[in-house]
């Protein structure tokens, strides 16, 4: 079950009748306002930029309707996690593998003050039970072991550019520094109680269909060539953690190999031609 959010203005549209329709400019500000405050509910892992693009209006009109109902993004954000986190616990019980999801950081994004925009950011989180014999495999568990897989869409310039995903077996902290900041993501693992030092011991890159969440996180059609690039996550005693998997547009980027043992492979976005 995910529980990342999908949204568009579609989903957050406020519906009036004819008569309050007639009502003109200050019903419409009502309504643009009541969209802009229902975005930033539902996802404040958007910046104020998209928030305004979204809704049709302004940065400014955002940061102000904001104000004016005495909220704030950073806010938000804490109070999505705590929700997400009780969910979670009702999702997989008292003995599953339930992240920690308390905000420990940061949002660090440009909407909670001054700063340049970052190059790279983070839209939002996904946090899902999953089965998948292949990837339980590689984690040395059973096939239908539940795993935890936690996902991030990534953004360059307000665009998707890649969807980054970690599967494990076990229990782990989400905070919101990591949600913003550009580490991989089995960094997360590396916390006081998990024992032993972690290193990637194997690569693999392969392309595959875009399945629907992808596809939807990436903005492509379902069945859109994905370049698949995964790294399995170990102890220094050779005992399987992680699998980190990030999904590029393989028609945006290439692959470069490397001799450098450290960084085999890089994936390079590709420049727009014409």
């Amino acid at each position: 079950m995910g529980f990342g959010t999908a949204l568009t203005k579609e989903n957050c549209m406020i519906a009036f009748s004819d008569k309050a329709a007639a009502n003109g400019a200050e019903d419409s500000s009502q309504s643009k306002k009541a969209r802009v405050l229902c975005l930033a509910r539902s996802d404040p892992f958007l910046t104020v930029e998209e928030i305004a693009r979204a809704v049709g209006t302004t940065s400014r009109y955002v940061r102000t309707s904001l104000s004016e109902a005495g909220l704030t993004l950073t806010e938000l954000r804490r109070r999505f996690v705590e929700d997400l986190r009780q969910r979670l616990r009702e999702e997989f019980g008292a003995d599953g593998p339930v992240p920690d999801l308390t905000p420990r950081g940061p949002a660090g994004s440009p909407a909670d003050g001054p700063g340049s925009k970052p190059a790279v950011e983070t839209r939002r989180l996904r946090v899902a039970q999953r089965v998948d014999a292949d990837l339980a495999a590689l984690l040395g568990v059973a096939p239908d072991t539940p795993l935890l897989e936690i996902s991030r869409v990534r953004l360059k310039d307000g665009e998707p550019l890649y969807v980054n995903q970690l599967v494990t077996t076990r229990h782990v902290t989400v905070t919101e520094e990591l949600l913003s900041a550009g580490d991989p993501l089995h960094q997360i693992l590396a916390q006081p109680g998990q024992s032993g030092e972690l290193a990637i011991v194997k690569r693999t890159v392969d392309i595959v269909p875009a399945s629907e969440y992808i596809a939807e996180s990436l903005r492509v059609e379902a069945g859109h060539p994905i370049l698949r690039s995964s790294a399995l996550i170990a102890t220094s005693k050779g005992v399987a953690a992680a699998v980190e998997i990030s999904y590029f547009d393989a028609l945006r980027v290439r692959v470069e190999l490397e001799t450098a043992a450290r960084l085999p492979v890089r994936v390079i976005e590709r420049e727009a031609e014409g």
